[in-house]
């Protein structure tokens, strides 16, 4: 009786710390990963990105951006989601924001609209040769958008005249 007396004691000295230390680790580590999770509902994130837009017409960019956040937690798929948050960030001259989420839109679909402002972005920074392909992308997409047109017409005439600027100096100095 003793003998089982005392390994219940050893058992219960050892085997409780064990216990209660995994039990804690887990407790810890679901602790950390407490994240908000949306169940995926395209329509309601089809609802949040109407009210971006109508965010946008009124000027209030910042108000649409939260709208387009909220559209991708229940949809974090939208392509539309993402153009629209880049376009609120350019807007708003956050560029570098833009340019990630137009990037991430891109991948789920190459929609004409991302594509157009992603080049108009990368043009405005001088990265000519990127804004280039995506504007010949883009007309692909959507051959009626005359503002992209319009805008490798700019981008041509630039290159030109560096050209000429370009033959000028290397005569001067013969």
């Amino acid at each position: 009786m003793k003998k089982v007396i005392l390994s219940l004691w050893v058992l219960l000295f050892f085997l409780f710390p064990m216990l209660s230390s995994s039990a804690e680790k887990e407790n810890k580590e679901s602790k950390g990963k407490k994240i908000v999770e949306m169940k995926p509902d395209k329509k309601l994130s089809e609802e949040y990105i109407m009210a971006g837009k109508q965010f946008i017409e009124n000027f209030h960019h910042e108000k649409a951006v939260l709208s387009f956040k909220k559209a991708l937690l229940y949809n974090p798929f939208s392509a539309e989601a993402y153009y629209g948050l880049g376009y609120c960030y350019k807007r708003l001259g956050l560029y570098d924001n833009a340019i990630k989420e137009l990037r991430i839109g891109l991948k789920y679909e190459r929609l004409a609209d991302s594509l157009a402002l992603l080049g108009l972005i990368y043009k405005f920074q001088g990265k000519y040769d990127q804004s280039k392909d995506l504007f010949f992308e883009a007309l692909t997409k959507k051959p009626h958008m005359t503002e992209i047109i319009t805008w490798l017409e700019e981008m041509e005439k630039v290159d030109k005249e560096l050209m000429i600027e370009g033959k000028q100096n290397s005569t001067d100095k013969k």
